[in-house]
C-alpha cells in the first residue's frame, strides 16, 4: 500500500519535471521527504530494533 502512493507520487513528480513545473517539483519532493521521514519512517516498527518504533526504542535505550 506504501509502495503503491509513493510510486504514483513519483510519477506526479516525474509529470510535472516533464512540464518544466521546477517549483512544482521541488514542493512536491519536500512534501514526499517530508512525509517519509517525518512521519512514516517513525511509525512503522523496524526489524533491527527488535520490532519497535524509532521512537520506542529511543526511550527503552534512556
Amino acid at each position: 500500500m506504501f509502495l503503491k502512493a509513493v510510486e504514483v507520487a513519483l510519477e506526479w513528480i516525474l509529470t510535472l519535471d516533464a512540464c518544466g513545473d521546477n517549483i512544482g517539483r521541488l514542493i512536491s519532493w519536500g512534501c514526499l521527504f517530508g512525509y517519509i521521514e517525518g512521519y512514516y519512517n517513525r511509525q512503522r516498527i523496524h526489524s533491527a530494533l527488535g520490532y519497535l518504533t524509532p521512537e520506542q526504542a529511543e526511550r527503552t535505550a534512556s
